[in-house]
């Protein structure tokens, strides 16, 4: 009896440190539908030739998200009790995002700061001196999604 309680109570501990593994992602597309996905610690979500791909396990077939360009927000939503774990202040902002001629940049301080735009494949599309509060002119760009670097913070910036 011991030894079956035993296998049951370890039973039971690893299916928690399973679910535990797990990572919820909720996916937005461009037409406003979205789709819930569950990736365990084996799986994983990437993009191949500009099209997202979702793997719920390692052995797991993956499954065709969408386009880069239909693609509006993915979203890993909190498992946690707690909203807010921690808030820093001082964080950039890029707003409006998406974009589709400029965008503004604040929360980075009153001195010049380099900023460089890359597309998702980490090629650097520009990079252009701003302060807090600068307009900058991304007209240029193809739609798309890209990282923003600025003032040693990171940020996802979709142009439309």
């Amino acid at each position: 009896m011991k030894r079956f309680l035993a296998l049951l109570v370890s039973s039971l501990l690893f299916g928690l440190m399973e679910v535990a593994a797990q990572t919820p992602v909720v996916v937005t597309l461009t037409d406003n539908s979205s789709q819930q996905y569950t990736i365990d610690y084996t799986g994983g979500l990437y993009f191949d030739a500009g099209t997202l791909f979702v793997k719920s396990t390692a052995s797991a077939d993956a499954e065709t998200v969408g386009t880069f360009e239909s693609i509006s927000k993915i979203v890993f939503p909190s498992n946690t009790d707690v909203d807010v774990v921690a808030e820093d202040s001082h964080s950039p902002v890029i707003y409006p995002n998406p974009a589709s001629t400029h965008f503004f940049v604040r929360g980075i301080g009153d001195e010049n700061s380099v900023m460089t735009i890359y597309s998702a494949v980490g090629q650097r599309m520009m990079e252009v001196t701003c302060s807090d509060g600068s307009a900058v002119d991304v007209s240029s760009l193809p739609r798309g999604l890209y990282v923003v670097s600025v003032a040693n913070k990171n940020m996802l910036l979709s142009i439309r």
